[in-house]
């Protein structure tokens, strides 16, 4: 999977966290940071590729978006 990150949006992140049910604040805790730096991710002023790999490829993850891999339920 190539990461371009033009291609991450606030809008795109807000769509993840919709599609995961979550507050903004259920977001800040699953990804292990603050609320305001999830707030600043997800901000219409904020540039696009604010969100590292790691954090984009996990949403994916979560919401079985993933291109290569899938959670798979013990």
């Amino acid at each position: 999977m190539h990461f371009d990150k033009s291609m991450i949006t606030p809008e795109k992140l807000k769509e993840l966290r919709d599609q995961l049910g979550y507050s903004n604040h259920e977001m800040a805790q699953v990804l292990g940071i603050s609320d305001q730096t999830w707030l600043n991710k997800i901000s219409a002023k904020s540039n696009s590729g604010k969100i590292s790999k790691l954090e984009y490829e996990f949403l994916l993850l979560l919401v079985n978006q993933h291109p290569k891999y899938k959670i798979k339920k013990m």
